[in-house]
């Protein structure tokens, strides 16, 4: 299901890169942009791309961060068995709700 996120994304001009994690319960969304999107449209395609993808009870969580795109990409390789996985993965949301999360009839409830 990532892999399917990234690509969706990824056909809309103006993201260069994306990353995407899909977890049990949230999907992790970090991209590197071109200036030609603007922030709010580009955190808005991003996150309801995933949510058009995944079933309602996900979370989805997006953001511009590059550093992110390299955290979320290292937990490809990691199992949910290392204890350090949900420390990271709260970690990583924690610093994506400082970002932009698309328009305000889009916010998380």
């Amino acid at each position: 299901m990532a892999d399917m996120i990234t690509r969706l994304i990824l056909r809309n001009e103006g993201f260069d890169e994306v990353a995407t994690l899909v977890t049990d319960e949230e999907v992790l969304i970090a991209y590197q942009k071109n200036d030609n999107l603007d922030d709010r449209t580009a955190a808005d395609i991003a996150s309801k791309t995933a949510k058009s993808t995944m079933p309602g009870f996900f979370d989805v969580y997006v953001s511009d961060n590059g550093t992110l795109m390299n955290d979320i990409q290292s937990l490809h390789n990691s199992s949910a068995t290392n204890k350090n996985y949900d420390n990271t993965i709260e970690q990583i949301i924690n610093e994506m709700n400082k970002s932009p999360q698309g328009r305000d009839d889009n916010k998380q409830k």
